[in-house]
Protein backbone atom coordinates (compact mmCIF):
# COMPACT_ATOMS: atom_id res chain seq x y z
CA UNK A 1 0.00 0.00 0.00
CA UNK A 2 2.68 2.66 1.11
CA UNK A 3 4.44 2.32 -2.60
CA UNK A 4 1.52 2.71 -4.41
CA UNK A 5 0.93 5.69 -2.35
CA UNK A 6 -2.43 4.38 -1.49
CA UNK A 7 -2.07 4.52 2.50
CA UNK A 8 -2.22 8.40 2.41
CA UNK A 9 -5.47 7.91 0.28
CA UNK A 10 -7.06 5.81 2.91
CA UNK A 11 -6.16 7.77 5.84
CA UNK A 12 -7.34 10.66 3.98
CA UNK A 13 -10.57 8.61 3.26
CA UNK A 14 -10.65 7.88 6.62
CA UNK A 15 -10.42 11.11 8.63
CA UNK A 16 -12.48 12.84 6.28
CA UNK A 17 -15.11 10.12 7.44
CA UNK A 18 -14.87 11.58 10.76
CA UNK A 19 -14.28 14.96 10.31
CA UNK A 20 -15.99 16.03 7.49
CA UNK A 21 -14.54 19.10 7.63
CA UNK A 22 -11.52 17.97 5.62
CA UNK A 23 -13.63 17.56 2.09
CA UNK A 24 -12.73 19.37 -0.86
CA UNK A 25 -16.30 20.20 -0.92
CA UNK A 26 -16.42 21.99 2.52
CA UNK A 27 -13.34 23.39 1.57
CA UNK A 28 -13.51 27.40 1.60
CA UNK A 29 -12.98 29.49 -1.43
CA UNK A 30 -11.00 33.10 -0.48
CA UNK A 31 -11.04 36.22 -2.14
CA UNK A 32 -7.96 36.16 -4.80
CA UNK A 33 -5.17 38.37 -3.58
CA UNK A 34 -3.55 37.94 -7.37
CA UNK A 35 -6.09 37.30 -10.13
CA UNK A 36 -3.49 38.28 -12.60
CA UNK A 37 -1.80 35.22 -11.48
CA UNK A 38 -3.81 32.74 -10.77
CA UNK A 39 -5.56 33.25 -14.60
CA UNK A 40 -1.41 32.35 -15.74
CA UNK A 41 -1.59 29.23 -13.10
CA UNK A 42 -5.38 28.40 -15.13
CA UNK A 43 -3.40 28.35 -18.27
CA UNK A 44 -0.79 26.26 -17.38
CA UNK A 45 -2.76 23.72 -15.65
CA UNK A 46 -5.40 23.96 -18.52
CA UNK A 47 -2.47 23.18 -21.15
CA UNK A 48 -1.50 20.21 -18.91
CA UNK A 49 -4.62 18.84 -18.84
CA UNK A 50 -4.91 19.22 -23.13
CA UNK A 51 -1.13 16.90 -22.59
CA UNK A 52 0.85 19.50 -23.43
CA UNK A 53 3.54 21.93 -21.17
CA UNK A 54 4.31 25.47 -21.35
CA UNK A 55 7.70 25.95 -20.86
CA UNK A 56 7.80 29.24 -19.80
CA UNK A 57 5.45 28.92 -16.99
CA UNK A 58 7.58 26.24 -15.48
CA UNK A 59 10.90 26.46 -13.95
CA UNK A 60 13.32 23.78 -16.87
CA UNK A 61 13.62 21.31 -14.39
CA UNK A 62 9.97 21.24 -13.29
CA UNK A 63 8.89 21.47 -17.28
CA UNK A 64 11.37 18.21 -18.06
CA UNK A 65 9.52 16.62 -15.14
CA UNK A 66 6.33 16.90 -16.52
CA UNK A 67 7.20 16.37 -20.18
CA UNK A 68 8.49 12.11 -18.70
CA UNK A 69 5.73 9.69 -20.68
CA UNK A 70 4.63 8.90 -16.67
CA UNK A 71 3.56 12.59 -16.17
CA UNK A 72 1.82 12.87 -19.52
CA UNK A 73 0.10 9.57 -18.46
CA UNK A 74 -0.94 11.06 -14.86
CA UNK A 75 -2.27 14.06 -16.68
CA UNK A 76 -4.34 12.26 -19.16
CA UNK A 77 -5.99 10.17 -16.68
CA UNK A 78 -7.04 13.38 -14.60
CA UNK A 79 -8.18 15.17 -18.18
CA UNK A 80 -10.16 12.03 -18.37
CA UNK A 81 -12.98 13.49 -15.46
CA UNK A 82 -13.85 16.56 -17.88
CA UNK A 83 -13.17 19.56 -18.64
CA UNK A 84 -11.94 22.51 -16.22
CA UNK A 85 -14.84 23.86 -15.12
CA UNK A 86 -13.34 25.90 -12.29
CA UNK A 87 -10.43 27.20 -10.37
CA UNK A 88 -10.82 29.07 -7.70
CA UNK A 89 -8.43 30.33 -4.97
CA UNK A 90 -7.96 28.85 -1.53
CA UNK A 91 -4.91 29.81 0.07
CA UNK A 92 -1.02 31.43 -0.21
CA UNK A 93 1.91 30.36 2.36
CA UNK A 94 4.95 32.32 1.97
CA UNK A 95 8.30 30.30 1.99
CA UNK A 96 11.75 31.80 1.34
CA UNK A 97 12.24 33.19 -1.98
CA UNK A 98 9.02 30.81 -3.31
CA UNK A 99 5.30 30.91 -2.46
CA UNK A 100 2.75 28.25 -2.53
CA UNK A 101 -0.69 28.53 -3.41
CA UNK A 102 -3.90 26.33 -3.24
CA UNK A 103 -6.63 26.36 -5.40
CA UNK A 104 -9.54 24.12 -5.52
CA UNK A 105 -10.45 22.73 -9.26
CA UNK A 106 -13.61 21.25 -10.64
CA UNK A 107 -13.11 19.21 -13.70
CA UNK A 108 -16.10 17.21 -14.49
CA UNK A 109 -17.71 16.05 -11.50
CA UNK A 110 -14.39 16.26 -9.19
CA UNK A 111 -13.28 18.20 -7.41
CA UNK A 112 -9.15 18.50 -7.02
CA UNK A 113 -6.77 20.48 -5.10
CA UNK A 114 -4.09 21.36 -6.59
CA UNK A 115 -0.93 22.89 -5.33
CA UNK A 116 1.23 25.24 -7.25
CA UNK A 117 4.74 26.33 -5.95
CA UNK A 118 6.14 29.43 -7.90
CA UNK A 119 9.72 30.49 -7.09
CA UNK A 120 10.30 34.08 -6.97
CA UNK A 121 10.32 35.10 -10.69
CA UNK A 122 6.85 33.54 -10.69
CA UNK A 123 7.76 29.98 -12.57
CA UNK A 124 6.11 26.70 -11.41
CA UNK A 125 8.56 25.03 -9.44
CA UNK A 126 5.99 22.23 -8.39
CA UNK A 127 2.43 21.49 -9.18
CA UNK A 128 0.67 18.16 -7.17
CA UNK A 129 -3.17 17.58 -7.16
CA UNK A 130 -4.85 15.79 -4.93
CA UNK A 131 -7.80 14.19 -5.64
CA UNK A 132 -11.42 13.92 -3.21
CA UNK A 133 -12.23 10.78 -2.20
Amino acid sequence: LGTLGLAGRINQGVAKHYLPALSLKRLGEQTDPDPQTSTRLRSALAELLAGRVEPAAFTSARAAALSTANAKESWREIASYGPLKSLAFVEREPSGKSRTLRYKAALGEHLLLVKFVLEDDGRIAEVNVEEEE
